[in-house]
């Protein structure tokens, strides 16, 4: 029995190492909640994910945005090869928002991962249950809270799930200058099958966003983005980002993110497109120059009413 079990735990323990590497390369439980599912966001390598037009992703990160998206309600779907040479891992999300009122918003949104099938037959895969709230203390400061509940099967006996939370506040100092600071993924502690427990990869993030119309009629647009993170196991990371938009019609995106060794998301390049008309968007994003990630893609719709 003592055998039989000795084994089991030496295979979940194989699968959890495995997982991790599909989903995200760092330390810390549950690291997949850290992967970015915006793939507006994901074209400027998770630069700005505190300033965004639109709301539904905020449901997932970033809920301090709300408050300044446009339009009243908001809803998207997407899909994402993520890592695709470290084992292939299909993720599908769902988000909508809505803003009863000017200065207050709401999320909700869903997301499922699943892993490459191993050579046991299991079929690891995950779960994200999200939702976000905003609130306009004036019309340039916002507060927004996230709430996310995890859930991660590496095989039938062996899952691992958590809480954690966001909480951020967002800045307007000046038109088209934005200041965004708080603290992510502060949660429970998940244990392992022998009964350690580690900590969710909770980090201190502060990011700048800079827009700027380049004509009278705004037709051409710059947005300038940085983020810098400081993960509470001691990870750093800065991630740069840049955006060129047409009429508020035709999008292109690129970004950098610089990472520590240990970073739940490691460095890569990232660039991206979109199409958004009359609500209706398409955005596309490429990950490169990552062993990791390299190749990963991501595809999104969305419609703002």
């Amino acid at each position: 029995m003592a055998g039989c079990r000795k084994k089991l735990l030496a295979t979940a323990l194989l699968m959890a190492v495995c997982f991790r590497s599909l989903l995200a390369q760092g330390t810390g439980a549950l690291p997949f909640t850290r992967i970015g599912l915006d793939p507006e966001v994901s074209g400027m390598a998770g630069a700005g994910a505190s300033f965004v037009e639109t709301g539904a992703y905020t449901a997932f990160s970033g809920a301090s945005a709300l408050p300044f998206t446009l339009g009243k309600a908001d809803a998207a779907v997407s899909y994402r090869l993520w890592a695709p040479g470290a084992g292939k891992t299909n993720i599908v999300s769902a988000a909508a928002s809505f803003k009863p009122a000017e200065r207050f918003g709401l999320a909700v949104g869903y997301s499922f991962q699943a892993g490459q099938e191993l050579v046991s037959g299991d079929k690891p895969s995950s779960h994200i249950v999200a939702l976000g709230a905003g609130f306009g203390i004036t019309s340039g400061l916002s507060v927004g809270v996230n709430a996310r509940y995890a859930m991660q099967k590496l095989t039938a006996e062996y899952k691992q799930s958590g809480f954690s939370a966001d909480l951020f506040v967002n800045w307007i100092p000046a038109p088209g200058f934005g200041v965004s600071a708080g603290v992510a993924n502060l949660g429970t502690s998940v244990k392992d099958m022998s009964g350690d427990a580690y900590s969710q990869p909770a980090e201190a993030r502060v990011a700048f966003d800079w827009t700027r119309e380049w004509d009278s009629a705004e037709k051409h647009q710059t947005r300038l983005l940085l983020d810098a993170e400081a993960y509470f196991s001691g990870s750093l990371a800065i991630t740069a980002g840049a955006q060129y938009s047409w009429n508020k019609m035709l999008y292109a995106r690129a970004g950098y993110r610089l990472a520590g060794k240990n970073n739940v998301i490691p460095s890569h390049l990232a660039l991206g497109l979109g199409v958004h008309w009359h609500g209706l968007r398409l955005d596309l994003s490429w990950l490169t120059a990552s062993k990791a990630l390299g190749n990963t893609l991501a595809v999104g719709l969305g419609y703002s009413f």
